[in-house]
């Protein structure tokens, strides 16, 4: 193999990360496809300010196991999402917003503080269910 033909190849895996990564892709089935900032929250005073009251903006009263979301207010409330490695990959519902959660970002709903630390900051491709 060339070099001119690895240089080819690199530039075109780039270029389609780049498009992955810039472009919403919508099946005809009502799913898109969002590369998203995952990031995750638990409800506690940390996380949640003045709002820890264990209750989300759609009203959702929080117990514990429960899993869903906050998304910007381009996914409406109740909307389904699945987010590969969280909820056994089955999907969850948006029921939260926050004040950060803007764009292209999802914040996962932790039981704990330390779990949610521990998730971090990830880059996933995001299923939303319209």
């Amino acid at each position: 193999m060339k070099t001119s033909d690895i240089v080819i190849a690199a530039s075109f895996v780039a270029f389609a990360i780049i498009i992955l990564l810039l472009v919403q892709v919508a099946s005809g089935d009502g799913i898109e496809y969002r590369i998203m900032r995952v990031t995750a929250y638990c409800s506690c005073e940390i996380c949640c300010g003045e709002y820890s009251d264990g209750v989300t903006a759609s009203g959702h009263v929080i117990q514990e196991g429960d899993r869903f979301v906050a998304a910007p207010r381009s996914i409406p409330l109740k909307t389904w999402v699945r987010i590969p490695g969280y909820n056994a990959n089955e999907p969850v519902r948006v029921e939260d917003r926050g004040g950060a959660i803007t764009g292209d970002r999802i914040d996962l709903y932790m039981d704990t503080h330390q779990e949610a630390l521990a998730f971090g900051v990830q880059y996933i491709r995001v299923e939303i269910c319209r």
